[in-house]
């Protein structure tokens, strides 16, 4: 504030009276100063009206463009292979099992127009297959002398894990997979469940199979169990699954006789068939491989499936876990390895994916 007035600006207070005063102008006449900023209005006035057409010129050329892909798709024939809505189908667990679904063919064909048109509140279909003691040097994307094609195959088309954490033994590796848990906190921490053992993975404990048995799923279980055996309330078929075909105990002393000797380590104090169908025993298989056998019912569950119903198939094969023995024509399938028992030992993982394509 001014002692003359509201102005402090001198422009404004040019005389005691506060009267005001037009401000003479910088430049008198019309020299260099005038024509300096005569200029730069003019170059700036020229910017502005080419920024101007240049956006013109774009919006009319992408309209053009949209007016061009609009013409030809108005003009090409539409053609909605989607099938239209209908009720959703239901279907009991005893009718799934008794129904034989429609050709693999079809049923391929269905899932993926299921697929591209975008259906996705359909659960997926769930395969999970456990390789029992493979190491990370017993495929072939690992280590080039196991030939592995198919696993090759999957792992260039999908994901490959490099860095994980997994458990050592059979018991633990079931118990943290199906439970979500460290074996620790289920108490399954003491190496694996041994044949005459009374131990089991706590019934307080849900599984994978329950919970996906809340979402409609029908649940089916090949291949080795080792959580518990010591009542039957601690099997696959008290613990989600629907069917189980396999071996309840950790591991067979003869893959063609399904034959269990326990212990495993150590003189032998009970000899005993271990392979069952559900509850009961399988005893007209002898002198197949069980690779062969959980393979073929594999493939049975899955071309016999109701494709409306969403499928869980739990394998958790034998192979590779000892002992080694591999089928006739597949002892010497590990070429250029020359210790006897590894070339043995990777006929036996090529055993169990021949089986498996």
């Amino acid at each position: 504030m001014s002692r003359h007035g509201t102005y402090d600006n001198p422009v404004y207070v040019n005389s005691p009276e506060d009267a005001y005063v037009v401000p003479e102008p910088r430049y008198q006449d019309s020299g260099k100063g005038g024509n300096t900023t005569s200029k730069k209005n003019i170059l700036t006035l020229v910017c502005l009206v080419l920024v101007c057409v240049t956006i013109i010129a774009l919006v009319l050329i992408f309209a053009v463009e949209w007016k061009k892909d609009n013409t030809a798709s108005d003009s090409a024939p539409v053609v909605n292979s989607c099938p239209p809505p209908s009720e959703k189908t239901t279907q009991t667990p005893s009718e799934t099992t008794q129904t034989h679904a429609t050709p693999t063919s079809a049923r391929l064909s269905t899932e993926k127009q299921d697929r591209r048109c975008g259906n996705l509140n359909k659960p997926p279909h769930i395969v999970l297959l456990l390789l029992d003691d493979l190491g990370w040097n017993d495929v072939g994307y690992n280590n080039p002398r196991m030939k592995t094609p198919v696993i090759d195959e999957l792992a260039t088309n999908g994901v490959i894990f490099s860095s994980m954490y997994s458990q050592p033994a059979c018991t633990p590796s079931r118990a943290a997979l199906l439970s979500g848990r460290y074996p620790a906190n289920a108490g399954l921490q003491h190496l694996v469940i041994e044949e005459m053992d009374p131990n089991f993975l706590a019934r307080n404990y849900t599984l994978l199979p329950e919970k996906l048995k809340e979402l409609g799923y029908m649940n089916h279980m090949v291949g080795k169990w080792h959580l518990g055996y010591c009542d039957w309330k601690y099997t696959p078929l008290y613990r989600g699954f629907d069917s189980f075909y396999g071996v309840l105990n950790g591991f067979l002393s003869d893959y063609f006789s399904h034959v269990t000797n326990t212990p495993f380590f150590g003189p032998k104090q009970a000899v005993g068939l271990d392979f069952r169908d559900n509850t009961g025993a399988v005893l007209h298989e002898n002198g197949t491989h069980a690779t062969f056998l959980f393979t073929e019912r594999a493939q049975m569950i899955i071309e016999r499936h109701n494709p409306v119903v969403p499928l869980f198939l739990y394998l958790p094969f034998l192979l590779p876990h000892g002992p080694i023995q591999p089928p006739p024509g597949f002892e010497e399938s590990g070429e250029g390895i020359n210790d006897t028992r590894r070339r043995s030992y990777a006929g036996k993982i090529l055993n169990f994916f021949h089986a498996y394509i």
